[in-house]
């Protein structure tokens, strides 16, 4: 959600103006004043930042009424196990920590239970 309030907010440039870097260097990197190339940057902003409720008539709804949205989930350490071995199903937490979180932007992916 977070994200989503600082597109709303502040704005976001394309990777066509600002490339990804992947903050691997530990360098803290300021905000660009300007374009990789020079030129103004072309930020973006979200009319606005919301909820959508994680069942899937919820969603079915959404995307019924405004279209595409972007949805979230959290990953564990048995996801990676469940998803090597088994290309479709449900997957179910059975064990392990939470190990951070996948975005899914226009995919869509049938699992439930996370």
């Amino acid at each position: 959600m977070k994200a989503y309030k600082f597109m709303r907010d502040h704005g976001i440039t394309s990777l066509d103006c600002v490339g990804y870097k992947s903050g691997e260097t530990g360098k803290k990197e300021g905000c660009n004043k300007a374009c990789d190339n020079g030129d103004k940057l072309d930020n973006f902003r979200a009319k606005q930042a919301y909820k959508v409720k994680s069942s899937v008539k919820a969603m079915q709804e959404e995307v019924y009424k405004r279209g595409p949205f972007s949805t979230s989930f959290y990953m564990y350490d048995d996801f990676g196990k469940f998803f090597n071995a088994n290309r479709t199903g449900i997957y179910t937490k059975k064990s392990g920590k939470k190990t951070g979180s996948h975005v899914s932007n226009g995919i869509k992916i049938d699992i439930v239970g996370c």
